[in-house]
């Protein structure tokens, strides 16, 4: 899983840090650790009054200063990405490909948590190879995936009788490896079709409604099912992933990759910035001991400047960029060394911590 940058959200209004876009609290004082590199988005929000909270506002045209020191910066950062002002890209992929037995399973992912907006699911358009027509059913070697009620466009066919290659019709009586087919206005009669050879149903794409980025994993489902796209799916927008399973009239069928498409999915707009926490003026605050710190942002647009401030912690990094290997659980008494003439000398250390050096 990839780390989540840390956010911080701007009140425009009153110029101060707050907890949330919909909360107007003071937000607590964070915790930045020296040897640090942190991605960090700051979030700008205009009141819409104190009753219905905040809306984001974009800023990427003034220039954006970040801050944390006491009196001067110990940690600058001037350069940012503006994020939010275009879609989340979504793609899904194919993780098993189904047939012979196996089911498909395939995955959508987001390439960032979403803040508002939708997208669709679609199954691409394919085609199911039919071997005979027996008793008027037609029949496939392999798992079709056709459900009744379905249409399908019949090609390939070998003197037809009952149907015409080209024409679309209404699958009947499915089962795993046949299907009944009706006229292209009603199921409710079978057509008592009968050809010399096999040929093809075409499938056309399937497509769900729109999915809102806040959609919880019962609306997910039912959109996939109002699609009549029978697979069982995990993970919502939020999460950043979901996993499909297919069954029921997919079990066994080999599926291409779906796609994502009427995307409008998009992040709250926002500044990004790797914000480094390594510099010598933080080594220096601590080496005095001084922790307490403030975050500075100032925003400039033309002569205006504006200016936040909030409380913050410095700390020492346990795990540095120069740390040993700790040592062993068992501590050696003693060590060898060779010299250049092939010599062995042992090293070892007195009670009182003298080292002695002896010649093998």
């Amino acid at each position: 899983m990839a780390l989540k940058p840390r956010k911080f959200f701007l009140d425009v209004q009153d110029r101060i840090f707050v907890a949330g876009p919909n909360n107007t609290f003071r937000s607590e004082a964070p915790i930045f650790f020296n040897e640090d590199v942190e991605n960090i988005e700051l979030y700008f929000l205009q009141p819409n009054d104190r009753r219905t909270g905040y809306r984001y506002i974009d800023i990427s045209g003034s220039t954006v200063s970040f801050a944390v020191g006491v009196t001067a910066p110990a940690a600058l950062q001037t350069v940012w990405t503006a994020g939010g002002l275009s879609p989340i890209s979504a793609s899904a992929s194919v993780v098993i490909t189904g047939g012979s037995g196996t089911n498909a399973e395939q995955r959508i992912d987001f390439a960032q948590r979403p803040d508002r907006g939708s997208f669709a699911f679609s199954l691409p358009a394919r085609t199911a190879s039919v071997a005979s027509i027996t008793n008027y059913l037609f029949r496939t070697t392999a798992a079709h995936g056709l459900y009744n009620g379905q249409p399908v466009t019949l090609t390939g066919f070998s003197a037809p009788s009952g149907f015409v290659n080209g024409g679309t019709y209404i699958v009947q009586s499915a089962s795993t490896f046949a299907f009944a087919i009706g006229s292209d206005t009603t199921a409710t009669t079978t057509i008592l079709a009968e050809s010399v050879s096999g040929g093809t149903a075409e499938v056309p794409a399937q497509t769900t409604a729109t999915i809102p980025y806040n959609a919880n994993a019962a609306s997910v489902q039912a959109a996939l099912d109002n699609a009549n796209i029978s697979a069982t799916a995990s993970g919502t927008p939020l999460d950043e992933s979901i996993t499909l399973a297919f069954s029921g009239s997919y079990s066994g069928v080999a599926l291409s990759a779906g796609s994502i498409i009427a995307n409008t999915l998009y992040t709250n707009p926002h500044l990004s910035g790797n914000v480094n926490f390594a510099t010598t003026e933080i080594a220096d605050l601590l080496n005095q001991g001084i922790t307490s710190v403030n975050i500075e942002v100032q925003v400039s647009s033309g002569a205006l400047r504006h200016t936040f401030t909030q409380a913050a912690t410095l700390a020492e990094d346990i795990i540095s960029a120069l740390s040993p290997s700790p040592l062993p659980v068992v501590t050696a008494t003693s060590f060898s060394l060779l010299d250049s003439s092939g010599d062995v000398w042992t090293i070892s250390v007195t009670p009182e911590g003298e080292l002695q050096l002896s010649h093998v």
